[in-house]
């Protein structure tokens, strides 16, 4: 039985809303197994285009986490929200 992308998408938000943390790709092919890796990335830019996942970066590893209301930053394009996510990650560092 073949997926639609929505329901992957909606797979993957579930998976990464249980890790408060976030969640790796690792992480997510040990949790969505049936689902393959160019599904599993196709699904992360759509939930990240849409402002649903933030990316962050831990070492060498890439990890997606839910983005909640509170967070939500500017609601323009992939590329505003990007200076957003790594102004907010800068933090108070200058």
């Amino acid at each position: 039985m073949a997926e639609g992308s929505s329901d992957i998408d909606t797979r993957v938000l579930q998976a990464v809303q249980q890790n408060e943390e976030g969640a790796s790709d690792s992480l997510l092919a040990q949790l969505l197994p049936d689902t393959e890796l160019g599904k599993r990335v196709a699904a992360y830019n759509r939930l990240l285009q849409a402002g649903k996942l933030s990316l962050l970066k831990s070492g060498s590893e890439y990890i997606y986490k839910y983005k909640t209301k509170e967070e939500g930053g500017p609601s323009g394009d992939s590329q505003e929200r990007l200076v957003f996510q790594i102004v907010s990650a800068a933090g108070n560092k200058g």
